[in-house]
């Protein structure tokens, strides 16, 4: 990983691609690490490593790429430099996929922002989606994934966050409750709840199958005694 410039603090990272999606996606980070009064690194992914030997078989000069990712990463900062110019802004470059590199550097950021659509290394291969759904499973930090037109958070935009009382949820609650006050919005809360399908032993909602050995399951029979043991599909 290359780095312009360090700071102690831990940043607001936003992957940049050069697509649409991406300049849309740095815009936003500009406009939360300037409400957070964080530092914002702007992080490019050159997708050239997926095993551990590809840097040096010699195919391509490791250098080279991560020198023209930086350029690339360097045109993203610039952009969310205009964008908020009180900013701290950083340009990094990386040889790793898109969604390695983020998840690498997620491990000391603040928060990574990535758009919903990209441009990968083969010419119009879209791989922002993918991506997206990468890091939020993977991240170590909160992700906020931006879609095309995303309003920020504000007095008519409220932050919505999805309960259902586990420790994920929870600490979903936490994250948006800071986003709300970060940006002085409303903060709604969805908890959602869906009709148990029917079993098809007839068990009641709730009560769990009788596994036997074998993997085996018992059925009640008459009187709710056991009948037979079925084998598991």
């Amino acid at each position: 990983m290359t780095d312009q410039n360090g700071s102690s603090a831990r940043p607001l990272v936003v992957g940049y691609d050069g697509s649409e999606s991406a300049e849309q996606a740095v815009r936003w980070a500009a406009g939360a690490a300037a409400r957070a009064r964080q530092p914002l690194v702007v992080l490019h992914a050159a997708d050239r490593i997926v095993y551990a030997q590809d840097e040096v078989a010699g195919l391509w000069d490791p250098e080279k790429v991560r020198q023209a990712s930086l350029r690339a990463a360097e045109a993203g900062a610039q952009l969310a430099r205009e964008q908020q110019p009180e900013v701290d802004v950083s340009a990094r470059s990386s040889l790793l996929s898109p969604r390695q590199a983020l998840d690498e550097a997620s491990a000391q950021a603040a928060g990574v922002v990535v758009g919903t659509r990209g441009l990968g290394r083969v010419r119009r291969a879209l791989v922002g989606t993918t991506t997206a759904y990468g890091i939020t499973g993977h991240s170590r930090c909160p992700v906020t994934v931006v879609p095309h037109d995303a309003p920020v958070p504000g007095p008519g935009s409220p932050v919505v966050v999805g309960v259902d009382g586990s420790v994920s949820g929870d600490r979903a609650l936490e994250e948006g409750l800071r986003q709300a006050q970060l940006w002085g919005a409303e903060l709604r809360l969805v908890c959602s709840w869906e009709r148990p399908h029917e079993d098809p032993w007839g068990l009641p909602p709730g009560l769990p199958h009788d596994r036997g050995r074998g993997g085996g399951r018992t059925r009640p029979g008459p009187g709710g005694r056991p009948a037979r043991r079925r084998p598991c599909p």
